[in-house]
């Protein structure tokens, strides 16, 4: 009897193949493993980038509580411990200063240990330079600071902050604070007043002298305002300055910056300085000129510095 295509395949020990000797089961399975040993080893190597930021995460605030100890302390050793905030203490960041809480004290006791030092190195013959700075304390840390061979003049609008700080913190010292901030105001009266008289006028040497007998030197400004101020732009605007991710071009956007703010205070055209300069290097083989004095704003001649002054076009009259 015939067999029908209902009837099940005849198996025999030849023809019959199981799924682990199956040649496509066994690649499947040698793919997996290789993938799987990836995939150890790159959550391996994740757990370790991971275990490394915890460690260097828990360092830093070890220095940072390091930091606040030591800012403390000195705190504590220069105004005495911190007393308790009154219960209504203003949420302004200046110092309430009413006529009738003004205690006048002597003038001993107006004596800055910082305002101190700054007159004892100003009067040291060693420096030779002084930089008009902020409260940063990275710039007490520079060679030349160290060293003597510049100043720091600190910016009186950031002293007056500390002022405010010490008089809101710690209610013992804050006819102290306020006595000081009216001193700083005074100065900037006489300052302003100062500015108001043109150099070489009658009324001039009388404000001058007003202003040198509270200051140590008139010639340095008051506080640094105008610098920053002109350094805003760049600084709010960095993250939109693509270009300068690598060390090279973040040293020649500052360059730039630096250039062009120091061309625009002497009334310099920029386009214009930057053509005649670069004309010079090419005119030398493409390199920067040997001498680079005569390039200077405040080296130009006469002639040369007319020819590179900013004009300013009138606007066209509107005849529509």
């Amino acid at each position: 009897m015939n067999a029908t295509l209902l009837d099940p395949p005849i198996e025999t020990p030849e023809t019959s193949v199981s799924c682990e000797d199956c040649p496509a089961v066994q690649r499947l399975e040698r793919a997996l493993e290789r993938l799987w040993a990836e995939f150890r080893c790159e959550v391996g190597y994740w757990k370790s980038r991971h275990a490394d930021a915890v460690k260097r995460i828990e360092q830093l605030k070890e220095e940072l509580d390091q930091s606040r100890a030591q800012t403390r302390a000195l705190q504590d050793k220069l105004f005495g411990c911190k007393s308790e905030k009154s219960a209504q203490s203003n949420r302004s960041h200046d110092l309430f200063d009413p006529e009738e809480e003004f205690v006048s004290l002597p003038e001993e006791s107006l004596v800055c240990p910082m305002c101190g030092k700054l007159a004892a190195m100003m009067s040291d013959s060693v420096a030779s330079e002084v930089l008009e700075v902020d409260r940063y304390a990275g710039y007490k840390a520079m060679a030349q600071v160290k060293s003597g061979q510049i100043v720091l003049a600190f910016c009186w609008a950031h002293v007056r902050r500390d002022f405010v700080g010490v008089g809101k913190s710690w209610s013992e010292l804050t006819p102290w604070a306020l006595s000081w901030l009216r001193r700083i105001r005074q100065v900037y009266q006489v300052n302003r007043e100062r500015l108001r008289h043109r150099l070489g006028s009658a009324k001039f040497p009388e404000q001058d002298a007003l202003l040198r007998g509270a200051v140590e030197d008139s010639r340095i400004p008051m506080d640094n305002n105008a610098s920053e101020r002109a350094g805003r732009g760049p600084a709010v605007a960095r993250k939109n300055f693509y270009g300068s991710g690598s060390l090279w071009s973040g040293r020649l956007a500052a360059a730039m910056f630096s250039l062009l703010a120091t061309l625009a205070h002497w009334n310099i055209n920029p386009r214009r300085w930057l053509r005649w300069y670069l004309e010079s290097c090419a005119t030398v083989g493409g390199r920067a000129p040997d001498d680079i004095q005569p390039f200077l704003p405040w080296n130009l001649t006469a002639e040369r510095r007319a020819a590179l002054a900013m004009r300013t076009t009138p606007p066209a009259a509107n005849t529509s």
